[in-house]
């Protein structure tokens, strides 16, 4: 019985951490981002998305030119950074 009540706890231990990367992924940050606007982290998050493929979708690089517009026009003084 002790096994088992180790496993579950480790599965539990397991499954949260699953969701915190999950919630940390660059994909989750740009869908999130109007919640927490996060500009410092545009070219690490970009850089992410740019490495999983995101910009290969279907779609993809016209909503990330909107979003891009969108921070660029809210953080002038960032742009050149």
């Amino acid at each position: 019985m002790k096994f088992v009540k180790t496993l579950l706890v480790a599965s539990l231990a397991l499954a949260s951490s699953l969701a915190a990367r999950a919630d940390d992924s660059a994909q989750a940050w740009l869908e999130n981002y109007y919640k927490n606007p996060q500009p410092a982290q545009l070219v690490s998050r970009v850089y992410d998305l740019s490495q999983d493929g995101y910009f290969n979708g279907a779609g993809q690089p016209a909503i990330a030119i909107g979003f891009f517009a969108e921070v660029f026009a809210k953080n002038p003084a960032k742009v050149d950074q």
